[in-house]
């Protein structure tokens, strides 16, 4: 039985929504993280403090580059 207003069970959130294009290690401890949350991509900074916003792409053409490039290059054996 959940309480009113509990979040409930934690699902996968559709690619549509939320995908990893990518992670870059930068240093023994801290990696920087490209994520497509809908129609934006963030750069992220993740390290032993968490994660951290460094940019926002917007423009619906470079979204749609990035997320391609990456796309590509993951399916590359």
């Amino acid at each position: 039985f959940l309480k009113r207003g509990s979040p409930g069970p934690a699902r996968s959130l559709p690619e549509s929504v939320f995908q990893i294009l990518g992670r870059q290690s930068v240093s023994s401890n801290q990696s920087v993280l490209l994520v497509r949350l809908g129609e934006r991509v963030l750069l992220l900074s993740q390290s032993p403090a968490g994660l951290a916003p460094l940019s926002e792409v917007e423009d619906l053409t470079e979204v749609t580059r990035l997320t391609a490039e990456c796309l590509a290059a993951a399916s590359k054996p």
